[in-house]
């Protein structure tokens, strides 16, 4: 641009000072331009599944994640990485090991203006639980938000997800998994009609842990949007 501008140096100790993810807590910061980026040191105890999940602001961002194991990871080099063309991203490290892993938030794309953004860290422990027979509430953002959660499911049971939605100009989807996080590209089950309302039918439920991603399409009115998502055992509490 033909003008004078400016930059920021840190150092850090990457075992002491570098800012520190741990499981079952999130960190916020915010990401200036393209190419901007930050690093964590994401602290794992036990072996566990990991799930990282980054929500930026920016609706016309497009933000990404990369993780490696005792070194910082690049844009080329790294155990595990979330790429798609999202303003938010989530990871799963299905079987991560206990120690130090390295975890690098970087704007590919800025729509224009600071962004800040969320990152959490989760087990299955410390995930969101859907129950059967309850309702859980939340918001939605803007266009390419997202949560997530985990149900249990007893072997046979025909469940039914119920997702309602309050803006009506909106378009929200839902998607299920059997052991792993459900992807946009990637499910067992899917609700994705052009509704701000979908429900879902699971007949033959398998024992043990389902994942569940509520996502907005399409935030029609550029509001935050509440909704109810609801879960049920059809032959016990529907």
């Amino acid at each position: 641009t033909s003008s004078t501008d400016g930059y920021r140096l840190r150092a850090d100790s990457a075992e002491v000072t570098l800012p520190v993810l741990r499981v079952g807590q999130t960190v916020t910061g915010s990401l200036m331009n393209n190419g901007d980026f930050a690093f964590y040191r994401l602290e794992v105890t036990a072996p566990q599944r990991v799930i990282l999940q980054l929500k930026g602001d920016g609706a016309s961002d497009v933000n990404q994640l990369y993780v490696r194991f005792g070194a910082l990871p690049s844009t080329n080099t790294f155990d595990f990485a979330a790429r798609s063309a999202q303003p938010g991203q989530i990871l799963e490290m299905p079987q991560a090991q206990a120690g130090s892993y390295y975890v690098m938030v970087r704007a590919e794309r800025d729509g224009g203006g600071l962004d800040t953004y969320s990152l959490r860290a989760d087990s299955d422990a410390t995930l969101p639980v859907l129950a059967l027979g309850q309702v859980v509430t939340d918001t939605l953002v803007s266009s390419g938000d997202f949560d997530l959660y985990r149900m249990e499911a007893a072997p046979g049971q025909r469940m039914v997800l119920q997702l309602r939605g309050d803006g009506t100009a909106d378009i929200n989807e839902l998607y299920v998994r059997y052991d792993s996080v459900p992807t946009l590209g990637g499910s067992d089950y899917a609700a994705t009609t052009a509704s701000y309302r979908q429900w879902l039918e699971i007949p033959q439920a398998r024992a043990g842990s389902y994942f569940v991603l509520v996502y907005a399409r399409t935030d029609g009115t550029s509001s935050t949007d509440g909704y109810r998502l609801r879960a049920d055992s059809a032959e016990v509490t529907l």
